[in-house]
């Protein structure tokens, strides 16, 4: 009869400690709300696109678009309803499993400048914040329409947040 006591038989606990150790390193990145891009720049009277992925295995519940963080940040969309006129969402949101919760945001002014953050909430009463995305920050800018076209100088104007900045090119 063989001995088995030669052979080193991990503890079920140390097992499932690996297994969990080994789960927290590449595949972290599939269970966060991810936002590709970190920044973007865009000019006025065009559309920008937020994107945004929100993993299946997430709870039940909706996902907002906000602009800025806080008690005062600004619902910028919901995909459950509401009147954005100026908001289009990407994603076919009403099939079941999507993942895709990507937005264009058209005519864009220098006011649409700030971070923008993708949120899930976990269904209730009310609905819980459960994982915000880490927010795409728009810049915004314009040409100076005083200056004569074929001009060597051009004037940016940019507005980050609450501040304009004016940068001579």
């Amino acid at each position: 009869m063989p001995v088995l006591s030669s052979l080193h038989c991990p503890t079920l606990p140390s097992l499932l400690l690996t297994l969990l150790l080994g789960f927290t390193g590449a595949s972290h990145e599939l269970f966060q709300v991810q936002q590709a891009e970190m920044t973007q720049t865009v000019s006025t009277g065009d559309t920008v696109t937020l994107s945004c992925r929100v993993p299946d295995s997430f709870p039940k519940g909706p996902v907002l678009w906000f602009k800025g963080t806080g008690p005062h940040r600004e619902l910028i969309y919901n995909f459950k309803g509401g009147i954005f006129p100026r908001v289009k969402e990407i994603g076919r949101t009403t099939k079941a499993g999507n993942t895709d919760f990507s937005i264009h945001i058209r005519e864009i002014s220098l006011a649409d400048a700030g971070t923008y953050y993708c949120v899930k909430f976990k269904e209730g009463q009310p609905d819980l914040e459960f994982q915000s995305g880490p927010g795409t920050e728009v810049f915004v800018t314009r040409t100076s329409s005083h200056i004569a076209p074929g001009a060597p100088e051009r004037h940016l104007m940019t507005m980050r947040g609450t501040k304009l900045r004016k940068n001579l090119l």
